[in-house]
């Protein structure tokens, strides 16, 4: 039986539907809060790592210039990086310092114009980027070594990240697994209801056709066992009257017999050579004995 659009079904099937909407909907639920979940997951850690960004790329410009100037990227980088480290405004503003520091003190002497002036310029700039060179590679490494830390500690909130949404998913797949769980369950356990039901109705229908049955049998039995008293008695009756009819019979013909006698002890005796056993009379009576003789005798067999 089709149902009438927009109505529901019911009974077992209609159960296995609505475990099926409830269990479609868990997962929907389920799927969309996983979603949000991951997603936020997902914005913490840029934000963490967006943080050490600076300091990842600061250390990563300065592990290179550390390397160039170190003779690590070969003696072509090594010159670059050196030549740029002379033209820096750094290494500028220390010869400026020292070519004033040196000319007071020539002036001071009244040698402001020898030679010794230059050599001493030059001797105090090459001092000053010697010294400042150190200086310099120690900062580097040591903005090297941030760089180095903030990749640790994005490396480490990747990790953080990686393990919360494995998590996430793991709790998510743990989840949608009980949830298909249950709603078997409940499947198992309706379709076993219903056939319990089902088997307990055609338990009480085969017990209510057996009880029919038996009262059916008692009710024939009876009845036959009645038709057969009523048969019998019947056949009994049948029986004496069958008695009765042939002590009657028998009794007629007793009469007819000595009717017939004396009939023919009356008849006048006839002339000529014959005797009374041969006339057609007698004979007459005698064919009417034997077949109502033969017809008692042949009463209880026809």
């Amino acid at each position: 039986m089709q149902l009438p659009p927009g109505v529901p079904p019911t009974g077992l099937i209609g159960a296995e539907q609505a475990f099926q909407g409830g269990l479609y909907g868990g997962l929907n639920a389920l799927g969309g809060g996983l979603d949000q979940a991951e997603s936020g997951v997902r914005g913490m850690i840029g934000a963490g790592v967006g943080g050490y960004q600076p300091y990842i790329q600061q250390g990563q410009q300065a592990n290179s210039q550390q390397s160039a100037l170190s003779g690590a990227m070969g003696p072509e980088a090594q010159q670059r990086a050196y030549d740029a480290f002379i033209s820096s405004p750094g290494q500028a503003w220390l010869r400026e310092k020292g070519e004033r520091a040196v000319t007071r003190n020539a002036s001071a002497l009244g040698g402001l114009g020898g030679g010794r002036v230059q050599q001493e310029l030059q001797r105090q700039g090459q001092g000053l980027a010697a010294q400042d060179f150190e200086n310099s590679f120690a900062r580097l490494g040591t903005l090297s070594d941030r760089g180095m830390q903030g990749a640790i500690g994005a490396g480490n909130l990747y990790g953080q990240g990686a393990s919360m949404l494995g998590n996430i998913g793991l709790q998510g797949g743990l989840q949608a697994s009980n949830m298909f769980q249950n709603t078997g369950t409940n499947i198992a356990n309706a379709r076993t209801q219903a056939g319990r039901d089902i088997a307990g109705g055609v338990a009480g229908t085969t017990s209510d056709l057996a009880n029919l049955i038996n009262e059916r049998g008692t009710g024939f039995a009876e009845m036959y066992d009645q038709s057969g008293g009523n048969i019998a008695e019947f056949l009994a009756k049948m029986g004496e009257s069958g008695a009765l009819n042939e002590q009657q019979l028998a009794a007629l013909m007793a009469q007819l017999s000595q009717g017939a006698g004396g009939q023919v002890g009356s008849l006048p005796p006839l002339a000529g050579n014959y005797s009374p056993g041969t006339t057609d009379a007698w004979g007459n009576l005698i064919d009417m004995g034997a077949t109502a003789w033969d017809t008692y005798q042949n009463w209880g067999t026809t």
